[in-house]
């Protein structure tokens, strides 16, 4: 299957021709990209240094969706950017760091208790991105780590919150060679 079969209205144009703001790259369908809600913390979240780290391996991400859409909101095709990746057109650091939190081993307050495991209680609430930088990660020879924000439990709008397999896959919706 070739690239042109996931036609969208940006066709001819991709992120690395620099028409797409930072903006753009969120995952987000609301008004103010970076916006999870009104009372969203970004970085203070209990976060100590020497507990949460602020680059990641995407694999050690999981989804909080059980699917996403197959291009980004400004139309371009998520297996396009992919692509980019791999040909070296694109690079990590284009992108806004993920938004992530810890789903298990926190309180009602998202405060850690006890042991957490962050490869399996961290989950990403940039799903599209997470997914482009999981199958850029499996395909590429160098170790791949991604910039992530940490965010509060209690500002995820719990709709978002419907994996039906503990985040570990996501399907796509739409056309997508990428699987």
């Amino acid at each position: 299957m070739s690239w042109s079969s996931c036609s969208s209205s940006s066709a001819g144009q991709s992120f690395s021709d620099g028409l797409w703001s930072n903006s753009q790259l969120y995952d987000s369908d609301e008004p103010d990209d970076r916006s999870v809600s009104e009372s969203i913390r970004w970085s203070p979240y209990h976060r100590s240094e020497e507990h949460l780290p602020n680059h990641m391996r995407p694999a050690s991400i999981r989804f909080c969706q059980d699917s996403i859409l197959s291009e980004f909101r400004n139309g371009i095709p998520l297996e396009d950017v992919i692509d980019e990746l791999l040909r070296g057109e694109l690079f990590v650091e284009d992108f806004p760091p993920i938004r992530v939190f810890l789903r298990d081993g926190t309180d009602i307050d998202g405060e850690i208790q006890g042991d957490i495991n962050l490869s399996t209680d961290t989950y990403s609430l940039d799903n599209r991105r997470l997914f482009v930088f999981q199958k850029f990660a499996e395909r590429s020879y160098d170790e791949v780590t991604i910039p992530v924000v940490w965010i509060d439990l209690a500002d995820v709008d719990e709709d978002k919150l419907t994996t039906d397999c503990d985040g570990e896959e996501i399907r796509v919706r739409g056309p997508c060679t990428y699987r």
